[in-house]
């Protein structure tokens, strides 16, 4: 693809977050060092999805030539240590209604071991938030699809547009149960 060729300016997608730009020397030399693997997600400044590395021709053919058994992640700060990150275990429902042929599969897979539930409901576990994972599978949604996140494991709700009254009955789910229901509640019976 001529926009992956041609691109100097490129960011990487590990632990949660968004790294870079980084410039295609910068790129193959983290590949030299086994910090981006081949499942790495990746985006030049001109893609509008992101893509695994192993997917754009220059770094699969580093990564085939540098491969390393532990790859380290690329990030900011060259040397620090990242500390652990929790696991969490997320729940995804994603209904596709715009016909974009983006595959929201491929966002899921990525964020790590998953099982398919039923057509487009995933169980997930992974090091990303409610937040991380709804931002990297936003970029796969098209206009009027709608999502919904859950971490069953650690009491948090992430979405995109389910509509004001579903929106509303979850947020009214989601909050802590020793506050008083809010006036319209329909559980408070008024």
């Amino acid at each position: 693809m001529a926009t992956q060729m041609g691109s100097d300016r490129w960011w990487v997608f590990v632990e949660g977050r968004v790294h870079g730009p980084f410039t295609r020397a910068q790129m193959l030399t983290f590949t030299e060092e086994g910090r981006i693997a081949a499942d790495t997600n990746v985006r030049a400044h001109t893609d509008t999805q992101w893509r695994i590395a192993g997917d754009v021709a220059w770094l699969a053919g580093a990564l085939l030539t540098h491969a390393q058994p532990n790859p380290k992640p690329a990030n900011d700060r060259e040397g620090q240590a990242h500390p652990a990150k929790p696991i969490h275990h997320l729940l995804v429902w994603a209904e596709i209604r715009s016909g974009v042929n983006i595959s929201i599969a491929d966002g899921v897979a990525a964020l790590g071991p998953y099982a398919e539930i039923t057509p487009g409901f995933w169980a997930i576990q992974c090091q990303g938030t409610v937040e991380e994972a709804r931002k990297m599978l936003l970029p796969r949604l098209g206009v009027g699809d709608r999502m919904l996140v859950i971490d069953a494991s650690h009491d948090r709700i992430g979405w995109i547009n389910l509509g004001p009254v579903l929106e509303a009955k979850l947020k009214a789910l989601w909050r802590d149960p020793n506050l008083p229901p809010p006036a319209n509640d329909v559980r408070s019976g008024r």
